[in-house]
């Protein structure tokens, strides 16, 4: 069994990753080295060509400048494709981010619906999708808390921008979340 966490920067998905490790016996599944990296990626391209080559044109298109496609490159697709194959070993694994995640971390402009739909119906889904479930300013709050807020290499103008297209693209997944077809849970 695959659980994915969703949810906005900030807003717990690790904590609650480890929470189920260390209470219901899942694994946290994290690459750890380029060779597991490159392996599960190839893997991952040959069981599902189709979701690889879509979510690489999501990336591309949604990427203004060299520097943010290969950030986006090795964290939402080599990454996350990695993690996902890791995941399929085990019996019990938590994703803290995987390919539905990718909704808030791939555009770069708020979506619409038709867009979402089209864009979710080629990523693999995990059999459960935990959406952690906090306001914008409350994880916000907490990101400020640990020290740093994702992307702040990009700049403080980039950053700002970003958060809003997070957050409204986020209430959008969760008002069209039940038609995924996949069990959900919003917590």
């Amino acid at each position: 069994m695959i659980i994915e966490l969703f949810g906005l920067p900030g807003s717990g998905k690790t904590t609650l990753a480890k929470k189920l490790e260390t209470e219901n016996g899942f694994k946290i599944i994290k690459i750890n080295n380029r060779k597991e990296l490159l392996y599960f990626n190839f893997i991952h391209c040959l069981k599902n060509p189709v979701s690889s080559f879509v979510n690489l044109l999501f990336i591309l298109k949604n990427s203004p400048n060299p520097r943010l496609f290969y950030y986006k490159f090795m964290n939402f697709f080599m990454d996350i494709n990695a993690r996902y194959e890791k995941a399929c070993l085990y019996d019990k694994a938590v994703l803290d981010q995987g390919h539905l995640q990718n909704v808030l971390s791939v555009f770069e402009r708020p979506i619409t619906s038709e867009l979402l739909k089209k864009y979710l119906k080629y990523l693999p889904k995990p059999d459960r999708l935990i959406v952690v479930d906090i306001s914008p300013e409350e994880a916000l709050n907490r990101t400020q808390e640990r020290g740093y807020y994702s992307r702040e290499k990009f700049g403080k103008d980039y950053v700002e921008n970003w958060r809003k297209t997070v957050r409204q693209n986020y209430e959008l997944f969760k008002k069209e979340a039940s038609s995924l077809g996949i069990k959900l849970e919003i917590l």
